[in-house]
């Protein structure tokens, strides 16, 4: 259900990751066609594809995408959309994939703090004793859920629709060396915006086995919880603190805040 997303936009090509939640329809990132800096709120966006297969750059199959449909609180609020927990937006495909089971996404408030969560991309990793080749390979890193904010209310109101509150998830990266003597890389503990308004709570310190976080290329990349005995999407990739080291806070946009916009723009479209 991990799939990338590869487009030209202002005559950039752009690389990012997202989630077939549908056999019609993707999720994932607003930032990656809308960039929260951006000073042109609807930019020049090119055919639009999303690879599916485990290796970007020898795929199975592509889909071109249809129609786009960015949040409306991102609009409003991009030079703090991230922080306000409505980095998402939805792609409507063309054609339906119809050989890949979508993933559910979370419909609930049932994510809980503490539990084991999942988070799979097709972020840029770069093996420094091989120079500066991109990882082209999908891959996936477990964490935990440290943190979770429901009814962030936006700096700007949008189209009317203040019920759409943001949400944000939160995992740390844990060192594995003297995790017991590493405060400063093992709790969220940090003055960036997106950080602060996590709020307080305990964040362990000792690191899973296959601990990791996200880097640049994982935008709008899933993480997964399982809820009900079933793998469900309750997190789109939004943001990190630092450049994927020991430490690095990486902030996710809590689907469930927005299930029901997400629901709508699917029925009536």
């Amino acid at each position: 259900t991990v799939c990338a997303i590869n487009y030209n936009i202002d005559g950039d090509e752009i690389d990012a990751s997202a989630v077939l939640i549908d056999e019609y329809w993707v999720m994932t990132a607003a930032h990656n066609l809308i960039d929260e800096d951006a000073s042109e709120p609807n930019p020049n966006i090119t055919t639009i594809y999303i690879i599916f297969g485990n290796d970007f750059n020898n795929s199975d199959f592509s889909v071109e995408v249809e129609k786009v449909f960015v949040h409306p609180g991102w609009y409003e609020n991009l030079s703090t959309g991230t922080e306000n927990g409505v980095d998402i937006c939805l792609l409507k495909l063309k054609t339906p994939v119809t050989t890949i089971t979508p993933a559910p996404y979370n419909k609930t408030d049932s994510e809980k703090i503490g539990e084991r969560v999942y988070v799979c991309g097709f972020g840029d990793y770069i093996d420094i004793s091989f120079g500066t080749d991109e990882y082209s390979l999908k891959h996936a890193f477990e964490n935990i859920l440290d943190r979770k904010v429901d009814g962030i209310e936006a700096y700007n109101s949008y189209a009317g629709d203040d019920i759409y509150k943001g949400g944000l998830l939160a995992t740390d990266f844990d060192s594995p060396v003297e995790y017991t003597n590493t405060l400063d890389e093992n709790s969220i503990d940090s003055e960036y915006p997106e950080v602060i308004i996590l709020g307080p709570g305990f964040s362990s310190e000792k690191p899973l086995d296959m601990e990791g976080t996200t880097v640049p290329g994982d935008n709008g990349c899933p993480m997964f919880m399982k809820i009900n005995n079933v793998w469900t999407v309750i997190g789109i990739t939004s943001s990190g603190t630092t450049d994927s080291n020991y430490g690095d806070v990486a902030v996710f946009t809590r689907v469930y805040s927005h299930a029901a916009w997400i629901e709508n723009i699917m029925t009536n479209n």
